[in-house]
């Protein structure tokens, strides 16, 4: 979808800038009128990061619950028929979502992983629970 949101911010940055700014006469106002612009560029860095991020993490945590699959199945088939449900609403590869698709398919994924991590608890599944709580360890580290 165009445009998209940094290219909405960049452009609003650059209207404030080139458009307006030039016609501000007040230091205070010239002054509140550059940190706005600023803030829109910091904006546009931060969305691109949150995308990264989220493309990231959305991979990670599809890898895990495919591995998850086989045993939740044997636990729970109704949590296992999630899974396929989520496995099936994936993007074809190479397919950039819309950011606001790909934070709602994150709590998803992240959803089903803290069902998978209720499903296989103890005994059942100790090193796939490790992976998935590493993984999630490492998301909150390398958040934006």
């Amino acid at each position: 979808m165009r445009p998209t949101v940094p290219e909405l911010l960049a452009g609003l940055e650059r209207l404030l800038t080139d458009e307006v700014a030039p016609y501000v006469s007040s230091p205070h106002a010239g002054e509140v009128l550059a940190n706005v612009a600023a803030s829109l560029v910091r904006l546009q860095r931060l969305w691109v990061e949150l995308d990264d991020h989220l493309d990231w993490d959305n991979q990670a945590m599809e890898r895990l619950l495919d591995q998850a699959e086989g045993p939740v199945l044997a636990h729970d088939p109704a949590l296992g028929d999630r899974l396929r449900e989520l496995a099936a609403d994936r993007a074809a590869p190479g397919v950039a979502l819309p950011s606001d698709t790909r934070a709602v398919h994150n709590a998803a994924l992240r959803d089903a992983l803290a069902a998978v991590i209720r499903c296989l608890a103890g005994p059942a599944s100790p090193a796939l629970i490790e992976e998935i709580s590493g993984h999630l360890r490492a998301a909150l580290r390398r958040a934006p």
